[in-house]
């Protein structure tokens, strides 16, 4: 999931794939199921995961069939965004790869 996540919103939330998954990174993060650590690492909690998966596709799915536009927009502007926390810092120190990853591998 985070890999997925993260190659999605490294090209930004300007279209509907990146902004879609950012909402959902940006929820299992507020609900816990996701942590991030001062690190910079993430890690996943098991036990809040399912509960928050279950209760978000719960809110978009009642979104949708009471098409409520002003909420779902809503919903978009709080959760659809690149937090400080998910950003990508580019390359790590020391990195001569262009590819603007966080973490080098040399290539």
């Amino acid at each position: 999931m985070f890999a997925s996540a993260f190659r999605t919103i490294r090209f930004g939330v300007d279209e509907a794939h990146g902004k879609g998954q950012a909402m959902q990174l940006n929820y299992l993060l507020d609900q816990g199921a996701f942590r991030v650590a001062k690190d910079g690492t993430f890690s996943v909690d098991g036990k809040k995961m399912k509960a928050a998966a279950k209760q978000l596709t719960k809110e978009i799915m009642t979104l949708q069939a009471v098409g409520n536009y002003a909420k779902a927009k809503e919903m978009l502007g709080k959760l659809g965004i690149i937090r400080p926390d998910t950003e990508d810092p580019g390359p790590a120190e020391g990195c001569s790869c262009r590819r603007g990853a966080a973490v080098c591998d040399g290539e």
